[in-house]
C-alpha cells in the first residue's frame, strides 16, 4: 500500500481533517481532482510505525461522492495523536500508469491547521522541481481560495509610501498590548480592486518577520528571513508561519526533511512568548512602479484565538492617498481586500455544504434528463392534437440546448482569459524577476542592456495581455467602468507626460458591448502609443463628452505634430479609422502650428 504521513511534532487533539485534491492544467485541459485515490483510509497514531492506530475514515465503508475540486472533509474526529497517515487502497490511473496525487492536507486542532509545514514521510514520492514535491502537501497553497465569507470587504488593508525597489526601511509592527504565547502568524497579501490584478500585489520579495518581548534589550526571535534570491511568495494565499515550523523558512543550521539527511530531527511545537510582531521589508515588489509595501490582514494566533484585533499597528510610514480603503487599523479589522475572514472550521463546513448542494443538483439534473427521455418515448406514440404539444416541447428543448451552449461558450471564453492571465502572466512575471536578479550580477554593459530590454519587453507584453484579457471578459462593462479603464491605460502609456483627463461627472448608466469596447479601446490605446513614441509633446489632454447618444473623445497635445502621410503608412492610423468605421464612428486629425495636434473620435453608443 502507498501512503504519506505527517508528523505534528507532538500529540495533538484532532477535531477534523480535510484532504484537498490536486487541480492542474494538463495540455489544454483543466483537471479537477487529478490523481485523487479511488479508495483510501486515514489513520491517527502516536508512533511513526503505526503499530497501534485509530482509523478515522475509510472510503470503502463511507459513501464518497466527489464533486470537482472540493476537499474531502472528515469532521467530528475528536481523537488525539501525533501522526496522521493517508493510505491509498486503490490507486488512480492515467493510461497504464498507477499513482495518486493530493493537493493539500489540513489537520485542524481548534481553529489552527497544525499540519502546516510539518515533517512528512511517505512510501515513495515524485520530486519534480517546485511543481511536484512532498513539501507541497502542507505548504498552505492549493486550488482552494482564502477562507473568506460572502460579506464584501470595506477595506483593502495597509499601504506604505512610494519607494525604489531596493528600499529596505519599510516596516509594519503590531503591538499586542501584553505578552502572549504566540503559536502562528498569518500574512494575507493585498488584492485591491482598483489596481492591477496580479498575485500578491505589493507583498515584499525579501523580508524579515520577528517576534519580540516587552523589554527593549530583549533580542527578537526571527520567524522568517527571506533574501532577494527567493523563493518569493507570489500567491494570493496567506503566508502562514507556525512558530514550531520556523526552521523551514530558515534552514541554515539544520535540514528539515528526512530525505535531506537528518531523519531524527524534531521540530519544536512550543509557542513563543512575545508582545510585538514586526515585518521588515528589505526588497519590495518591483512589478509595481513606484514600489510599495502592502498587506491586507495580519492574524496572530495564541492557541485557538486570533489576538491581533486587540492590538495596535504602527509603521515606518503610510500612503498619502486620499482613500478610505487603506489604513493602519485596516490591517487587523478581520477582512482581506475581498471579504470577511472566517475561521478554518467554519469555512470548511460552508465549503462542504456547497459541495453537498452541487451533488444534489447533479442528481436532479440526471433525473430531469431521464424524465426527458421518457417523455420522448411516449411522444412518438401520441396522435393528432397532441402533435402540436410535441412540437412545442421540441422547440423548448432546443432553446434550452442553445442557452446551455451559449453559457458554455461564455465559460470557455472566461477560462481562456483566466489561463492567459494566470499562466502567461505568471511566466512574464518570472521572466521579469529573472532579468532583475541577473542585472545586478557581474555582467558586461551589452549584457546588462539586453537584460534590461528583455525585462521592459516582458513588462510591456504583460500590460498588453492584461488589456486583451479585460476586453475578452464576457461580463457586463458599464460606460463609467470603461472610462475608468481608459484613465488607467493613459496613465500607464504616458508616464512621462503631464496628463489631463476630463470626463462628465454623471455618465449614462449604460452597458457597452464587447465589440464596441474592443474597437474603441484599441483605437484610443493605439493613438496614445503614437503620441508616446512619435510625438515630441510633454503634455496631453483627454476630454470625454456624451452628445446625442454618441461617445466623443478629444486627444490633444503640445507637440509640433507629424507628417500625416507618414502617419498613414507607419503609425497604425488606417487601422484606427477602420475599427471606428466598423461601429459607425469616425476619426478626425488636425495639426495647428505652434498649438499642437488634436485627434477627435466619435463612437455611437447605440
Amino acid at each position: 500500500p502507498q501512503f504519506i504521513q505527517v508528523d505534528l511534532g507532538d500529540v495533538m487533539k484532532i477535531d477534523s481533517i480535510a484532504i484537498v485534491p490536486t487541480c492542474i492544467t494538463l495540455g489544454s485541459q483543466y483537471l479537477e481532482g487529478y490523481g485523487f485515490p479511488k479508495q483510501f483510509r486515514v489513520d491517527v497514531s502516536d508512533d511513526a510505525a503505526f503499530k497501534l492506530s485509530t482509523n478515522v475514515f475509510d472510503s470503502t465503508k463511507h459513501e464518497l461522492r466527489r464533486t470537482g475540486g472540493y476537499p474531502v472533509l472528515i469532521p467530528g474526529i475528536d481523537v488525539k495523536g501525533r501522526f496522521v497517515r493517508i493510505t491509498c487502497i486503490e490507486l488512480a490511473t492515467d493510461g497504464n500508469q498507477y499513482f495518486f496525487a493530493i493537493g493539500e492536507l489540513l489537520v485542524l486542532s481548534g481553529n489552527r491547521n497544525v499540519a502546516q509545514w510539518r515533517k512528512l514521510s511517505s512510501s515513495g514520492t515524485a520530486q519534480a522541481g517546485s511543481r511536484w514535491s512532498i513539501e507541497n502537501l502542507v505548504d498552505g497553497i492549493s486550488a482552494m481560495p482564502p477562507p473568506t465569507g460572502t460579506v464584501p470587504s470595506p477595506t483593502d488593508g495597509y499601504l506604505s509610501g512610494r519607494y525604489g525597489v531596493n528600499h529596505n526601511k519599510a516596516w509594519v509592527e503590531l503591538d499586542l498590548g501584553d505578552v502572549y504565547p504566540i503559536d502562528e502568524v498569518r500574512l494575507f497579501p493585498a488584492q485591491p480592486k482598483d489596481r492591477l490584478e496580479i498575485p500578491a500585489w505589493g507583498f515584499p520579495l525579501a523580508f524579515t518577520l520577528e517576534l519580540r518581548g516587552e523589554q527593549d534589550d530583549e533580542p527578537p526571535v526571527t520567524l522568517v528571513k527571506r533574501g532577494a534570491s527567493g523563493p518569493f511568495h507570489l500567491s494570493n494565499d496567506a503566508f502562514v508561519v507556525p512558530v514550531g515550523s520556523r526552521q523551514y523558512f530558515n534552514p541554515g543550521a539544520k535540514a528539515l526533511w528526512p530525505q535531506a539527511g537528518v531523519a531524527n530531527y524534531e521540530m519544536p511545537v512550543d509557542p513563543i512568548p512575545a508582545r510585538y510582531v514586526r515585518l521588515h521589508a528589505t526588497r519590495l515588489d518591483h512589478r509595481l512602479r513606484p514600489c510599495v509595501l502592502a498587506l491586507a490582514e495580519v492574524q496572530v494566533y495564541s492557541g485557538n484565538v486570533n489576538i491581533a484585533p486587540y492590538g495596535t499597528v504602527t509603521a515606518s510610514d503610510i500612503s498619502q492617498e486620499k482613500n478610505d480603503r487603506w489604513g493602519l487599523a485596516h490591517l487587523i479589522d478581520g477582512f482581506t481586500s475581498r471579504g470577511q475572514l472566517l475561521e478554518l472550521p467554519e469555512w470548511l463546513t460552508l465549503v462542504e455544504e456547497r459541495r453537498t448542494l452541487e451533488v444534489r443538483l447533479t442528481e436532479i439534473e440526471q433525473t430531469l434528463r431521464s424524465s426527458t427521455d421518457r417523455v420522448w418515448f411516449w411522444t412518438y406514440r401520441i396522435s393528432g392534437a397532441v402533435l402540436v404539444l410535441a412540437l412545442a416541447f421540441v422547440a423548448s428543448t432546443n432553446l434550452r440546448m442553445k442557452l446551455r451552449y451559449l453559457a458554455e461558450t461564455k465559460r470557455l471564453r472566461n477560462q481562456i482569459a483566466s489561463d492567459l492571465h494566470d499562466d502567461i502572466g505568471s511566466n512574464l512575471g518570472t521572466i521579469s524577476l529573472i532579468c532583475e536578479s541577473l542585472i545586478n550580477r557581474n555582467l558586461t554593459d551589452d549584457q546588462r542592456a539586453s537584460l534590461t530590454e528583455m525585462r521592459e519587453i516582458a513588462g510591456d507584453t504583460s500590460d498588453a495581455m492584461r488589456d486583451i484579457v479585460w476586453i475578452m471578459q464576457t461580463k457586463s462593462v458599464r460606460l463609467e467602468d470603461f472610462v475608468g479603464r481608459l484613465r488607467r491605460t493613459a496613465t500607464r502609456v504616458l508616464p512621462n507626460h503631464e496628463l489631463t483627463f476630463e470626463s462628465p461627472a454623471d455618465l449614462p448608466k449604460i452597458v457597452v458591448g464587447l465589440y464596441w469596447r474592443r474597437n474603441v479601446f484599441l483605437s484610443i490605446k493605439e493613438l496614445l502609443h503614437n503620441i508616446a513614441k512619435h510625438a515630441d509633446s510633454t503634455a496631453v489632454e483627454l476630454k470625454i463628452q456624451i452628445i446625442k447618444n454618441s461617445f466623443y473623445i478629444t486627444i490633444s497635445d503640445n507637440s509640433s505634430g507629424f507628417d500625416p502621410d507618414h502617419a498613414s503608412g507607419g503609425m497604425g492610423m488606417p487601422n484606427v479609422a477602420n475599427r471606428l468605421r466598423e461601429i459607425g464612428g469616425s476619426l478626425d486629425l488636425s495639426i495647428k502650428p505652434e498649438q499642437g495636434m488634436v485627434i477627435a473620435i466619435e463612437a455611437p453608443l447605440a
